[in-house]
């Protein structure tokens, strides 16, 4: 878990824990989503690659971190949550970059945010690279994005201690994963 904006930096930029495989490496022209995108970081790494990113975040100060951002590197920002529903909820804010719709103890606060499913936002034919990092809900977005991942090269995730629920429905649901740990211990789950 990412505890404040110079960890994400680090773990995008220097330690490339999304890239633990070589082919998981965004290229030029790559269609890539990013889930749980916080200020960011993701989508400005990539996009200076030469990808086309759509991010998504819910939490209203990184999504204006994230939006300006946008702007100078030229991805999109949807400042919405990703689930398997739509509609509004309430999102718990448990510290600068962790929030979730899944309230746990330890939480901040919360703030009013709006729901849509993977499924209904990406229209694009073919998705190189989707990244997700959302804090407990990757189920969740699996679940509303079956149509959008059968469309989808690679994903990389961050399980967030859930990693044998969610390769167990990437098994049973056709696709193949694999758990890879970085250097310093966390989870990764890649699918090819």
């Amino acid at each position: 878990m990412r505890h404040n904006v110079i960890d994400g930096i680090l773990e995008i930029f220097y330690h490339k824990n999304y890239e633990l495989l070589q082919e998981f490496s965004p290229k030029a022209g790559w269609n890539v989503i990013d889930i749980g995108s916080a200020s960011g970081d993701f989508a400005v790494y990539t996009a200076r690659k030469g990808a086309q990113v759509i991010a998504f975040e819910p939490e209203r100060k990184n999504f204006e971190m994230a939006k300006k951002n946008a702007e100078v590197f030229g991805f999109t920002i949807i400042h919405k949550a990703v689930a398997d529903w739509t509609g509004k909820t309430q999102l718990q804010i448990r510290g600068p970059l962790s929030h979730t719709l899944i309230p746990q103890e330890g939480g901040r606060g919360f703030e009013d945010v709006d729901v849509v499913t993977l499924d209904d936002s990406i229209t694009w034919d073919h998705i190189d690279l989707l990244k997700i990092d959302a804090e407990a809900t990757e189920l969740m977005i699996l679940k509303g994005g079956v149509k959008t991942i059968r469309r989808t090269h690679y994903i990389v995730m961050e399980p967030h201690h859930r990693s044998k629920e969610l390769v167990t429905w990437l098994l049973n649901n056709g696709f193949a994963a694999k758990v890879i740990c970085d250097k310093i211990g966390n989870e990764y789950i890649c699918v090819i």
